[in-house]
């Protein structure tokens, strides 16, 4: 069957070829997955190319590679780059996704995060809920190797708002916590 991706209010929507040998069309709104910023973190090359084959595929036409964590660091912190999802890879040399992630958390990076591996799933939501854990949005996990299909979901939750519980409990939890320390409960 052919995936469809669902976007609220959508435009008029195109056609278009869903990434490198894919062989398939996908219906996209073309204008608002145009102006979202990529930032794609795998340290290998052939993997690199891939992942902006398949979202150039999609229609997204600003996507920055990082071939590992440093490089991820110094994108993110130029000044006036804002990107709206990080795609991270878990196993790269010198800095993996783990540390990349809490570093991001650490610099307070404004931006949705969704995790690539071929791990487990069990490993990809562990380091997803690590991701949530220091303060960034995670939009899912994405398992390598990576095709249009496996992101158009991730994709179709970039535009969706973030449940409005989300803020609430995580303040809930801070609230809690500062209710134990005055109580001295903890």
């Amino acid at each position: 069957s052919v995936g469809r991706l669902a976007l609220a209010n959508p435009r008029p929507a195109a056609n278009l070829q869903a990434g490198p040998a894919i062989g398939r069309n996908i219906t996209v709104d073309e204008q608002r997955l145009s102006t979202l910023r990529v930032l794609v973190v795998d340290d290998q090359p052939h993997v690199r190319d891939w992942v902006v084959g398949v979202l150039g595929g999609m229609g997204v036409q600003h996507v920055t590679a990082a071939a590992g964590g440093r490089e991820a660091l110094a994108a993110v912190a130029k000044p006036g780059i804002r990107f709206h999802l990080i795609l991270v890879d878990l196993h790269m040399p010198e800095m993996d996704g783990i540390e990349l992630i809490r570093s991001f958390g650490a610099m307070g990076v404004d931006a949705t995060v969704a995790v690539m591996s071929v791990e487990s799933e069990r490993v990809m939501d562990t380091a997803s809920a690590l991701a949530e854990a220091h303060g960034l949005r995670v939009l899912g996990t994405v398992p390598k190797p990576l095709t249009a299909e496996k992101l158009e979901p991730i994709l179709a939750r970039m535009f969706e708002p973030p449940p409005a519980d989300a803020w609430e409990a995580q303040n809930a939890d801070a609230l809690d916590f500062e209710e134990a320390f005055g109580g001295r409960q903890l």
